[in-house]
């Protein structure tokens, strides 16, 4: 009989990667698929050259690695569809089942004589049909987007006020710090039982003027983040890309490559990135400092959190993401601090995850455990980070007020509120021009503070949106011709139809929130400038 040839160990260890990568398309570019591939086949060849040496022979050696494998990489997604199933399926009780199966097939290789010919060629035909089904899937997905290959949309200047432009004598620092997924006071109070109110007393006091009905332009972070990096509302997107696009890319380009850091660096600041995990704000090619700790791409890191090697690395604490965040975060902050001391103007943007999730902050800073996380309440999970994040907020911005040498602008602002729970069973396919009035609310009134000294407060009001804020600051300090746009804010369809807008300000300013506290104090009037 002709002897087998061997290649399912290679189409098991390339079908995790190619599922992962076709499940998130959207999100990830082909340049992040390159080295989960090259790590993942690496692997596959070493393990294989050792099972080799137990066996002396490469068909049974192969037939081990490939058990290894899909037990390897389907741990994380039977444990998800466990409790997705609401079965709680403990990892210590999964992971030795897992380790069991490993040993007996290894062993009933071992035990059988003679290479498995009929076996290898069955692995062959599925894990080929895997490898191409995940190919079709990446193929079908590409052409579904309609997104113009090689398509990419330089980021200009602001136009014409661009070359008009002045530049101070003393230009502020300006930090834009955005603090993901923070709700406005109204929407914590109704939807959460907390008050913020000494939290933006405390700001009030410190001379930031409190947008006290804002919302923001769009519900996620891509959209948000683009529209007010570039000072610009998104539709032109709909007459490029057509209502029908499902792919992210055009987003993400915007929110790397922007106007507000090319205006800025042009007239000498020095651009700092504070980036997060997530892939699009990790890191920033154009900045001339990026700021970040423990990173690895989000995308290895969906590969990775589906292996056996997550919570055994976990549990020793040799690689815990949720300890790397908690640490992430104070590092930033702490980096953040340091920045009045450069030399020269800087431009700082920095994407603070919180209060998003992973819920690694106690009230008090503190770590919580993903088991401590568990006990409590989604709502209790938020409000203790929220709780944690002021009290970070309060310190930075005393610091970086009280030790700068020039009065900085300082924006600190929510790019997006917390998920209506409806959303969250069903993220996909959510339709946003169904959601409720209630729903938006959650979604899109978020947090805003500007702290910009010499502004009259009445050049501000009290429902800005974030469209507007470096036409605002660019206007002001640069006397930038820029008119502010229309504060409208609009959601797309669905993830599949990310640029299907529709305008839901009406909806939103219905039921405007009772404004609580003190009014502004008058920000500090910068040395040698006028109002």
């Amino acid at each position: 009989m002709k002897k087998a040839r061997v290649l399912h160990p290679l189409f098991f260890a390339l079908f995790p990667v190619l599922f992962a990568f076709a499940h998130n398309a959207a999100h990830v570019s082909f340049g992040e698929l390159i080295l989960p591939l090259l790590v993942v086949l690496a692997c596959t060849a070493a393990f294989w050259a050792a099972l080799w040496v137990v066996y002396r022979d490469w068909l049974n050696a192969a037939v081990v690695l490939s058990l290894f494998l899909v037990l390897f990489f389907s741990f994380g997604h039977v444990r998800d569809a466990a409790l997705q199933a609401g079965v709680w399926l403990r990892v210590k009780y999964l992971l030795p089942v897992w380790t069991v199966l490993l040993i007996v097939g290894a062993c009933a290789v071992k035990r059988r004589r003679g290479p498995l010919c009929n076996l290898t060629r069955i692995l062959n035909v599925v894990g080929g049909c895997l490898v191409a089904m995940s190919l079709f899937n990446i193929a079908a997905y590409h052409v579904r987007s309609r997104r113009p290959i090689g398509y990419v949309r330089g980021r200009e200047g602001v136009g014409p006020a661009d070359g008009q432009a002045l530049t101070p004598q003393q230009p502020p620092d300006i930090y834009y710090i955005i603090l993901d997924r923070y709700a406005r006071a109204d929407v914590l109070r109704e939807r959460y039982g907390c008050d913020n109110t000494e939290f933006l007393d405390h700001l009030r006091e410190k001379g930031f003027y409190v947008a006290s009905q804002s919302c923001s332009n769009y519900p996620k972070t891509a959209h948000s983040l683009a529209s007010s990096l570039n000072m610009e509302h998104l539709l032109d997107l709909t007459a490029e890309l057509g209502e029908d696009c499902g792919d992210w890319g055009p987003l993400y380009e915007r929110l790397r490559d922007y106007k507000a850091w090319r205006f800025l660096t042009r007239r000498g600041y020095t651009f700092v990135h504070l980036g997060s995990w997530w892939s699009p704000t990790a890191r920033n090619k154009f900045a001339h400092r990026n700021i970040n700790l423990y990173l690895l791409p989000e995308f290895a890191g969906v590969i990775y959190s589906t292996t056996m090697l997550q919570p055994i690395l976990a549990a020793t604490s040799l690689y815990d993401e949720r300890r790397m965040q908690w640490e992430r975060v104070q590092y930033k902050l702490a980096e953040l601090a340091r920045l009045p001391r450069s030399r020269g103007p800087i431009f700082a943007f920095a994407h603070m995850l919180l209060p998003h999730p992973p819920y690694v902050f106690g009230r008090d800073g503190t770590y919580v455990t993903r088991a401590q996380e568990r006990e409590q309440t989604r709502a209790a999970s938020y409000t203790n980070q929220l709780s944690y994040t002021n009290r970070c907020l309060q310190r930075l911005v005393d610091t970086l007020i009280d030790t700068a040498r020039v009065p900085p602008v300082i924006i600190l602002q929510a790019d997006e509120g917390p998920f209506p729970e409806r959303y969250r069973r069903n993220e996909d396919s959510f339709d946003w021009t169904a959601a409720t009035p209630e729903e938006l609310r959650e979604k899109m009134a978020i947090f805003s503070a500007y702290y910009l000294p010499g502004l009259p407060p009445e050049k501000l009001n009290p429902s800005i949106t974030p469209v507007n804020s470096f036409r605002l600051v660019f206007s002001h300090y640069f006397q930038a011709d820029l008119q502010l746009l229309p504060d409208h804010c609009y959601v797309f369809q669905d993830h599949k139809h990310l640029y299907k807008f529709t305008n839901v300000t009406a909806t939103l300013r219905a039921h405007p929130p009772t404004i609580h506290g003190a009014a502004p104090h008058p920000p500090p009037q910068p040395p040698g400038e006028a109002p």
